[in-house]
């Protein structure tokens, strides 16, 4: 990381804030569909196990994980 990077990351102005915010708009509309198939499959409308939706489950996870990550990566360069 040049020394500048640091330091726009430390005062608040990284380059990078804007797309994590970004990617958060995406994250939640992600959630809201992932909730409406839960409370359809709780319901009557029974959802299949597909190959493709165990997937799908799995990337969704995975960049909320990845992007909780990202955060507390931003957090320590803070420090």
């Amino acid at each position: 990381m040049a020394p500048d990077d640091k330091h726009d990351l430390i005062s608040g102005t990284c380059s990078h804030l804007p797309l994590l915010r970004e990617a958060d708009g995406y994250s939640r509309q992600a959630h809201r569909m992932q909730t409406k198939l839960i409370e359809q499959d709780a319901g009557e409308a029974r959802q299949p196990m597909t190959l493709i939706m165990v997937h799908a489950q799995d990337h969704l996870m995975n960049s909320l994980l990845a992007r909780e990550l990202c955060e507390e990566i931003l957090h320590l360069y803070q420090r």
